[in-house]
């Protein structure tokens, strides 16, 4: 019997197919609301003092579910006491999948990995060659359907389910930052980022391994690595130049791999700023693994429209750039767009992370005005008390367009218009996608006809 934690999107999924193809197991959620959901699809939800430990033979957990920091689940615990091993539904899925012979890719970051893992789908797309794509921010993999036998799966894995592998092997596996995040699950960076080293470290021999080097700890994993034995990895980077590896400049990305500067392709329009040159050698990388030649690539590369909630466009107009970063959950990755845009109007604001904003006080050149949204309001307003002159308190996300639309009446620039938050979402609304679509419907309600 299995014993499912964790009754999200994942865990759901993973019931249905339990359910579907009659195996035993029983399931639990801490939350009230998705233990009565399960009921109602028919799961035995038991909690785990009352589960039958002598009976179950692995737990299934959902990413959420800490094995170890800040403290690990009470099924965990027992689990760990039964000795009964646990790993994630990826992996169960893994096993089940054997007989097809698919070819696996797994992208991991702190940053960046939602934009490679949806670049390398449209390219399949645009290829024709069978593919699945979920994961981490996509389709969980017991919803997927009707796989071929040789498809390509194109996975976007977080550290939580990377911790919770077992027995799956990867073809290719990417690796494209690491910065300080996620550290009340690991209780330091250098958890982290050994929790990051699995998805090089799961590739197969003669598979394709390739890590980004532009952060601090993205330096540490890849040295740690290569030191491991894994002397095959193809670095890339945005902003240094490689003796040998994969790079870019002036918006071009160049190879170094056989040893002399080759010019392979430039980036496009819809994917501005270094981090996506990152981004985009690392999907080229692997398409280049799974035979699309590079210059087919970068022609398709061309048409492609972006990631949702990514510095997606919502709106262009002579007065303003409305630019929709929802996705932005912590400084770190709300920095690229600082970077990226000119006279940026920015709106921050919602379930702080540890480190708050402070990360990006050194990086507010590029910024006109700030306007501070959600439950973070007091604690943001105290970490810019330095550039208080810039700061108006909005509270939520309305009020911040309201304010926005008066000043853009009495400038004589273009703005850019950054929801950019660095929080979570879910003080004001469901997700970081909820919260974007609502900031495109006020601009295009508000704008679109000016």
């Amino acid at each position: 019997m299995k014993y499912v934690i964790g009754l999200g999107k994942t865990g759901t999924s993973l019931a249905h197919y339990l359910l579907d193809n009659s195996i035993p197991f029983i399931a639990w959620d801490d939350t009230p609301t998705l233990q009565e959901k399960a009921r109602l699809m028919g799961c035995s939800v038991v909690a785990p003092r009352q589960a039958p430990w002598h009976i179950i033979e692995e737990l299934i957990l959902s990413p959420g579910i800490p094995t170890t920091f800040p403290a690990p689940h009470f099924a965990v615990e027992l689990a760990k006491r039964y000795k009964v091993p646990f790993r994630g539904d990826i992996d169960l899925w893994y096993q089940t999948m054997q007989h097809l012979g698919c070819k696996y890719v797994g992208i991991t970051g702190t940053n960046g990995k939602s934009t490679t893992h949806a670049i390398i789908d449209y390219i399949l797309t645009r290829s024709g060659i069978a593919h699945f794509s979920g994961g981490n921010s996509g389709v969980p993999v017991f919803d997927a359907s009707d796989i071929s036998a040789g498809s390509i799966v194109n996975l976007e894995m977080s550290s939580y389910q990377l911790d919770i592998l077992d027995k799956m092997q990867f073809d290719a596996g990417v690796i494209l930052n690491i910065t300080a995040d996620h550290l009340d699950r690991y209780g330091c960076i250098e958890n982290y980022i050994l929790s990051k080293q699995i998805q090089i470290e799961r590739v197969k021999s003669g598979g394709l391994k390739v890590v980004g080097i532009d952060t601090e700890h993205s330096q540490k994993a890849y040295d740690n690595l290569v030191n491991a034995g894994h002397a095959d990895i193809i670095p890339i980077s945005a902003l240094t130049t490689l003796e040998k590896g994969v790079y870019a400049k002036n918006r071009k990305i160049y190879s170094t791999e056989s040893g002399c500067e080759v010019e392979l392709g430039e980036m496009p329009d819809s994917l501005p700023g270094d981090h996506n040159a990152q981004n985009v050698m690392a999907a080229m990388l692997v398409c280049r693994f799974l035979n699309i030649e590079e210059a087919k690539f970068f022609e398709f590369l061309t048409a492609y429209p972006g990631l949702a909630h990514r510095q997606e466009k919502v709106l262009d107009i002579p007065m303003a750039l409305f630019i929709n970063d929802s996705k932005a959950t912590n400084a770190d990755a709300a920095l690229p767009a600082l970077k990226t845009f000119a006279h940026i109007y920015w709106i921050i604001g919602g379930i702080a992370k540890e480190e708050g904003v402070v990360p990006l006080l050194p990086h507010l050149q590029n910024v006109e005005k700030i306007f501070l949204i959600g439950s973070s309001v007091k604690r943001f307003q105290e970490e810019l008390k330095t550039v208080s002159s810039m700061v108006k308190v909005a509270n939520t996300l309305d009020e911040a367009v309201n304010m926005i639309q008066q000043d853009l009446r009495d400038i004589d620039y273009k703005a850019t218009v950054l929801l950019s938050p660095a929080c979570a979402s879910q003080d004001q609304f469901q997700n970081f996608e909820h919260r974007g679509a609502v900031f495109k419907e006020m601009v295009l309600q508000r704008f679109g006809a000016e």
